[in-house]
């Protein structure tokens, strides 16, 4: 996942771009998505992404799916 630039309003061809100058590899496809939105919200901001990132809608239904990780204890997140 391609964090160096990111939309924190509106999206996705326009808004408030910040720069989080991150990029993120997984073979689990909830887990980065989850510490995407974590990222995003670090950067407060009047948006949709307020709620607690396992009880979005997209997340739940991923896990639905079985398309990951069910929760934190799941995964762990090793930075270089």
């Amino acid at each position: 996942m391609d964090g160096r630039k990111s939309f924190v309003t509106v999206g996705p061809a326009e808004g408030e771009v910040v720069e989080p100058n991150v990029i993120m590899a997984s073979g689990d496809r909830i887990a980065i998505d989850v510490e995407g939105v974590k990222i995003l919200q670090s950067y407060p901001r009047d948006n949709l992404i307020k709620m607690p990132v396992w009880e979005m809608p997209l997340i739940k239904r991923a896990i639905e799916l079985g398309l990951g990780v069910s929760g934190e204890e799941g995964y762990k997140v090793l930075t270089s």
